[in-house]
């Protein structure tokens, strides 16, 4: 009746049931982080853009400003986007908002979509990517000459 006296090896058998399920309730929540930081990347990338854009004098310096703008945002927050783009004429009105004559409301608008991939976590169950796309509007200086 030796065998009925301990508990011996129930902690391991325990750690050997809960430890999957904790790592991967910590990768879930690793990649959900990841996520949520990326989006705020995007979503500060598209805002920088824009209003670079908006304080530009004329058409193509607010392409160029919008364009290096936000990928140097990016860039600065180490998100690195296995597909980038930076739209800063989405709706293909750039030209007539700058054209607008001083006192009248104008406005840019840049699109920002960065594609993240999963690959790099180092999970092999993980596969693909999320498309992240950011929008910000901003506003061109009423009074300030075009």
């Amino acid at each position: 009746m030796r065998w009925l006296r301990g508990d011996r090896g129930n902690a391991a058998i325990e750690a050997g049931i809960i430890a999957p399920a904790l790592i991967a309730f910590l990768s879930l929540v690793f990649l959900v982080g990841r996520l949520v930081l990326a989006r705020a990347a995007v979503d500060e990338a598209a805002r920088d853009a824009a209003r670079q854009a908006s304080i530009s004098r004329d058409v193509g310096t607010a392409r160029t400003q919008a364009l290096n703008t936000g990928m140097s945002t990016l860039i600065n927050n180490n998100l690195h986007c296995s597909n980038l783009s930076v739209d800063p004429d989405p709706d293909g009105d750039l030209a007539g908002q700058f054209a607008k004559p001083v006192g009248t409301l104008g406005q840019v608008h840049v699109t920002v979509t960065c594609v993240v991939s999963y690959a790099d976590l180092g999970y092999p169950w993980l596969p693909g990517s999320k498309t992240i796309k950011s929008e910000f509007w901003s506003v061109i200086d009423w009074w300030r000459a075009r």
